[in-house]
């Protein structure tokens, strides 16, 4: 594998974008030899995103966040034990 240095620029939001250069290896329909093409990886890294083990996370975190809970309201209604009648009783 073939690693090298980024460059690190500025974007318009102020976020950090990382460009890398590395070659991939392309292989054309009936062709089995690869073919090596450079090409540039961008990374970026949000100014706003959350530290590394903090409860914050984005979109994708949002959404699992609502499966879940959506999947523990399913249960707890076919298991017929739900908070609600925890609380009646």
């Amino acid at each position: 594998m073939n690693s090298t240095e980024g460059t690190e620029e500025k974007n318009k939001q102020g976020d950090a974008e990382t460009t890398v250069e590395t070659t991939d290896y392309r292989t054309s329909a009936g062709e089995t030899d690869p073919t090596p093409v450079k090409v540039g990886v961008v990374h970026l890294t949000r100014k706003d995103s959350p530290e590394v083990g903090s409860k914050g996370g984005g979109i994708l975190t949002g959404a699992a966040d609502a499966i879940v809970k959506t999947v523990e309201s399913a249960k707890e209604a076919i298991s017929g034990n739900s908070k609600e009648s925890d609380n009646k009783k």
